[in-house]
């Protein structure tokens, strides 16, 4: 199956707000293989490995970090859809209180 790209891929989500979460990740990413590259070219090849690890391991933890805010906000999410009557339920509410005024 084909993966959609550009408008169809951001129309398809389920949610917009992970649109800033993907976005977040991608800059995390770029910035960390900016930062690997530079090192690569300025250190020696021994001093070079180790400070790649050290960056490697530094970038998973942003990515985990960016993974816990991204859970965080949806549950923030559910909790306040949650909190939001429906259609239905203010029908019901406000057709129930027009009768009993009438």
């Amino acid at each position: 199956m084909k993966r959609k790209r550009g408008l169809a891929a951001i129309k398809a989500r389920d949610d917009p707000g992970d649109l800033l979460f993907e976005t977040e990740q991608e800059a995390i990413r770029a910035f960390y293989g900016a930062k690997i590259e530079a090192t690569r070219r300025s250190l020696p090849k021994r001093e070079a490995s180790a400070a790649v690890r050290a960056l490697l391991v530094e970038q998973s933890l942003a990515c985990k970090a960016l993974a816990e805010r991204r859970q965080a906000a949806h549950a923030m999410n559910e909790r306040l859809r949650s909190c939001v009557p429906t259609r239905a339920a203010l029908r019901r509410k406000y057709s129930k209180s027009a009768r009993a005024v009438a």
